[in-house]
């Protein structure tokens, strides 16, 4: 996958692969601040061929979030995803429509059993991406229906590599994200 993203190999080898043959459901693990919903817009972005900072105005991107003043996703949120669904789209590219579910942990059982209809029957050339920090938090019926990606730590290395700031002060944001792993810069 080429991103300006700052992503660990591992899980941008899964991602091309997925880029190179998506399919359905995609689900995007990974701890709290790992960068999961960074990578839902970027392949968004891609999957659409649109640039990533205009990836919200494209017609066929969707993108739901927990409302900062809710403790959950309604099943209200999901059902006009499904109501838009059920819009033709403009038949050009492998993909044509993306929905992005940021936080499907926080979907209500309703919501995660009105999504799995959708998962069930998927619209032709629509891609599913949700974010989670645990795949134990969505329902297993909508896990059986997804890839799975996880969203690795990055090394201290690549943040080298990618960051111009000064060593010291990668090294201590690194040490900052991984508490416990020791870190040995060459230089």
């Amino acid at each position: 996958m080429e991103t300006k993203l700052l992503i660990h190999p591992l899980t941008n080898k899964q991602l091309s692969a997925y880029l190179a043959q998506p399919a359905g459901t995609l689900l995007v693990v990974g701890q709290a601040g790992a960068g999961k919903a960074a990578v839902a817009r970027e392949l968004a972005s891609q999957l659409l061929s649109t640039d990533e900072h205009k990836i919200n105005n494209h017609p066929y991107f969707i993108w739901l979030d927990k409302p900062a003043d809710k403790s959950e996703i309604s099943i209200n949120d999901v059902r006009d995803i499904i109501k838009k669904m059920a819009l033709k789209v403009a038949s050009d590219g492998e993909v044509n429509r993306v929905i992005v579910i940021n936080g499907a942990e926080f979907l209500s059982p309703e919501a995660q059993n009105a999504l799995l209809k959708l998962l069930e029957e998927p619209a032709l050339r629509s891609a599913f991406i949700l974010t989670s920090s645990s795949p134990d938090k969505v329902l297993p019926t909508i896990l059986s229906r997804a890839q799975i990606i996880k969203v690795l730590p990055v090394r201290l290395k690549d943040s080298l590599r990618y960051y111009s700031s000064p060593v010291k002060e990668i090294e201590s944001a690194w040490q900052r994200d991984h508490p416990g792993r020791r870190s040995v810069v060459m230089t």
